[in-house]
C-alpha cells in the first residue's frame, strides 16, 4: 500500500509539471531529445520553477544547459530560479563541462524588489567566474531585458533567433523604424555572433559550435577526419573543406572570424577581407578579431591569421578614438595570447596591418609569406608620389614604378632576410606548412610575468 502512494505521489508529480517551451527546446538540444533534469520539482510559491535545467550529452560531449519558460509566470527571474541557474553553473564548474542557455523571460519577479536584483546578481557573478574555464554559449530565443541582457552577453557567444528581442531599455521608447532590440541590431553591432530562423536551427547552431571547443580550458576539442583545403585564396586554401564556421559575419566585415579545421585539428581563424572597406581594416573589425582572439587562447585553440589588408581604414576626426585604440586593442590581445599562433601573409600587409597581426607586437610563434605579398611602411601608391616624384615627373609610367617598389623594397624575401618571415612559400603550399607548423606548435608552453593582467585601451 505504501508503495502504491508513493507511486501515485510520485506520477502525480510529474504529471503536474508542464509541457513548456523549455523543455521541447532542451529536446531539440541534446543527443536524441535526452536529458537529466536538475532541481526538477523545486518550486517557486508552490508553483513550479520558471526555469528548466538539466545536463546530458551534444554530439557525444556532456554539457549542462539551463531554459527559460516564459509559459509559467512569463518566465520571470526571481530568487528561486536563480538558485535553480545558479546549480547549473555549480556542477558545470566542478565537472569541466560547457553551459548553454535559453533565455525568455520578461524580466524579473516586481514583487521580490532587490531580491529579484541580486538575483540576477549572483548568475552575473557565477557566468563572469566560470568565463575561460568552461565555453558558454546563449541562446536568446524570446525576450531577454535589462539584467538577464548582460547574462546573455557574458557568454563566448551569443546566438539569436530572429523573433527574439535582445535589449537593456524598454525600445517601447523608440520609432518605428528603429531596429532597437532586433536580431538584426544586434548582429550589425556584433552583440549576436549568430542568427537563426527559429529555435531548432539556433539549437542546432550551438550544437555545431560545440564540436570546435574543448569541454574546458584544460582538454582539446575531439579531432575530425581530415578533408584537405579546397584551394583559392585565403581561408579555402588553408583550412578542410567546407570546415569554416564563421562568427559575427555583419559586424567588422572587414575581417573574418570563426573556426575551422586543418588537417582534421580545431583552430580559430582570423581572416582579412581585402575587398572589404576598399582593402583596409576598420575599428569594428580589430575589435571583434580582438575578442575572438582572447576567446581562442582562454581554451588553448591555435589562431591562424590570414592577412591581405593595406592597414587601419582612418576616418576624419576619429583617427585616435578609432584607429590607435582599435589597433591598441587588437594588438593588446595577440601579445597577450599564449596558445599556437601562425601568421600567414596571403597580399599585402602594410602598416598597422603588419604591427597587428604580423609584427613582433602580435608574437606569432611562424610567419610565413606568400612569394608575391608585399609588405612594407608604405602601400605602393603613396610611397611612389613620396619616392619616385621626380620620376613621375619625368613621365615614368606610374604603375610600373608601383610594381618596383613592391618587388624591390616591399618584398617578402627582404623581410625574411632580416629574419621577420620564418618563410617564403607558394600558395599552393600553404595548408601543409600551417599544418606541419601546428604539428611543431602542439607542445608549445610559455610561462608569462606574474600579473593579474593587463589593462586593455578601450
Amino acid at each position: 500500500m505504501s508503495d502504491t502512494l508513493t507511486n501515485n505521489k510520485f506520477a502525480s508529480e510529474v504529471n503536474a509539471l508542464s509541457d513548456s517551451n523549455a523543455r521541447k527546446r532542451l529536446e531539440m538540444l541534446f543527443d536524441g531529445g535526452n536529458f537529466n533534469e536538475i532541481d526538477r520539482f523545486l518550486k517557486n510559491n508552490g508553483s513550479e520553477c520558471e526555469v528548466v535545467a538539466a545536463y546530458g550529452e551534444v554530439n557525444g560531449m556532456l554539457v549542462y544547459a539551463y531554459a527559460q519558460s516564459i509559459d509559467i509566470n512569463k518566465g520571470a527571474m526571481g530568487k528561486v530560479q536563480a538558485s535553480k541557474i545558479a546549480h547549473v553553473y555549480e556542477l558545470a564548474t566542478k565537472t569541466g563541462a560547457p553551459v548553454i542557455s535559453v533565455f525568455d523571460s520578461v524580466g524579473a519577479h516586481v514583487d521580490e524588489g532587490a531580491a529579484a536584483l541580486e538575483a540576477y546578481g549572483t548568475l552575473i557573478k557565477a557566468a563572469g567566474n566560470i568565463s575561460g574555464v568552461v565555453p558558454q554559449i546563449s541562446v536568446v530565443a524570446g525576450p531577454c531585458i535589462g539584467s538577464a541582457a548582460v547574462l546573455a552577453s557574458l557568454s563566448d557567444v551569443v546566438i539569436m533567433t530572429n523573433e527574439a528581442e535582445f535589449y537593456i531599455t524598454s525600445p517601447a521608447f523608440a520609432s518605428a523604424e528603429s531596429e532597437l532590440g532586433t536580431a538584426k541590431l544586434a548582429a550589425k553591432n556584433g552583440t549576436a555572433a549568430l542568427v537563426a530562423d527559429n529555435d531548432k536551427e539556433a539549437l542546432a547552431l550551438a550544437a555545431d559550435l560545440l564540436g570546435y571547443l574543448p569541454s574546458n580550458n584544460l582538454s582539446e576539442p575531439l579531432f575530425a577526419e581530415p578533408v584537405g583545403p579546397e584551394g583559392g585564396n585565403n581561408i579555402k586554401a588553408v583550412v578542410d573543406a567546407g570546415s569554416f564556421f564563421e562568427l559575427s559575419a555583419d559586424y567588422g566585415k572587414c575581417i573574418k572570424t570563426g573556426f575551422a579545421r586543418i588537417n582534421g585539428a580545431s583552430v580559430g581563424v582570423v581572416a582579412t577581407d581585402a575587398e572589404a572597406a576598399d582593402g583596409y581594416f576598420c575599428a569594428d573589425g580589430a575589435k571583434k578579431a580582438a575578442k575572438f582572439v582572447r576567446f581562442c587562447d582562454a581554451f588553448s585553440i591555435p589562431v591562424v591569421t590570414l592577412v591581405d589588408s593595406l592597414g587601419i581604414l582612418a576616418k576624419e576626426k576619429c583617427d585616435l578614438a578609432g584607429g590607435v585604440k582599435s589597433i591598441s586593442v587588437l594588438t593588446s590581445a595577440y601579445s597577450e595570447a599564449t596558445t599556437a599562433k601562425i601568421a600567414v601573409v596571403t597580399g599585402n600587409a602594410i602598416a598597422g596591418a603588419y604591427i597587428a597581426f604580423v609584427s613582433s607586437a602580435a608574437a606569432p610563434d611562424m610567419v610565413y609569406a606568400w612569394s608575391d605579398s608585399v609588405i612594407g611602411t608604405l602601400e605602393p601608391m603613396t610611397a611612389v608620389q613620396l619616392l619616385y616624384k621626380e620620376r613621375l615627373e619625368a613621365g615614368e609610367d606610374r604603375k610600373a614604378l608601383e610594381a618596383e617598389y613592391a618587388s624591390e623594397v616591399c618584398s617578402p624575401f627582404n623581410a625574411a632576410a632580416a629574419g621577420f618571415v620564418t618563410d617564403v612559400i607558394e600558395p599552393a603550399d600553404t595548408a601543409s606548412k600551417v599544418s606541419s607548423a601546428l604539428d611543431a606548435l602542439s607542445s608549445k608552453r610559455v610561462s608569462t610575468l606574474s600579473k593579474k593582467h593587463t589593462n586593455i585601451p578601450l
